[in-house]
């Protein structure tokens, strides 16, 4: 499925934008590792079972069920009355993989497992609807009118880097060839730390 622009949180709650202290204060009660793998898990099945209009709306409207609470399914309703799921998603493997690095640095004081906890799991909906709004980010936009001023090769440099992740995530690579970039990757981390 082609990328489309997802709902922001400022969609819903009347142009509200939150701001990384938000995300934060959702993500805090959260157990890590659980709240890791149901990430993981999520990301999974958008990248296997995403391909056709009929998969992707029917997994948007799986996920929207189970990760919305009753105030947040009424007002999405309300906003997008007509539109489907898959024409502003509010789950996406960009944001999937922004919150799993988040959850992956935060501190690991949570308790609220999302797989058994019905408010975790309803906290995780919300804050992916807060990661959409942080990935439409005023900082790279900032940089890129920055890289207006040095000329035409900065700003298409800036526009690659950020282009970057979600054309990786449109069109994913075979698996193999995955696994030998993530391995060269690590490689290439290690050798900078030590």
């Amino acid at each position: 499925m082609p990328s489309r622009l997802p709902i922001y949180y400022s969609d819903i709650y009347y142009e509200v934008k939150p701001g990384g202290s938000e995300l934060n204060e959702l993500l805090a009660p959260l157990d890590s590792d659980s709240t890791f793998r149901q990430l993981a898990m999520i990301n999974s099945m958008l990248s296997f079972y995403d391909k056709t209009e009929k998969e992707a709306q029917y997994l948007q409207g799986f996920l929207f069920k189970n990760l919305t609470d009753e105030d947040l399914y009424e007002r999405v309703k309300r906003k997008f009355p007509n539109d489907l799921m898959t024409q502003r998603p509010i789950f996406h493997r960009q944001q999937l993989l922004a919150l799993m690095k988040k959850i992956w640095l935060k501190d690991s004081g949570g308790k609220l497992n999302p797989n058994d906890d019905l408010e975790a799991r309803y906290r995780l909906g919300k804050a992916c609807l807060v990661q959409n709004e942080l990935l439409n980010d005023e900082e790279r936009n900032k940089r890129l009118e920055q890289a207006e001023t040095a000329g035409e090769e900065a700003v298409l440099t800036e526009l690659f880097w950020q282009l970057l992740v979600t054309v990786e995530l449109s069109n994913p690579a075979d698996v193999l060839h995955s696994i030998v970039r993530s391995d060269e990757f690590c490689k290439i981390l290690e050798r900078r730390e030590s």
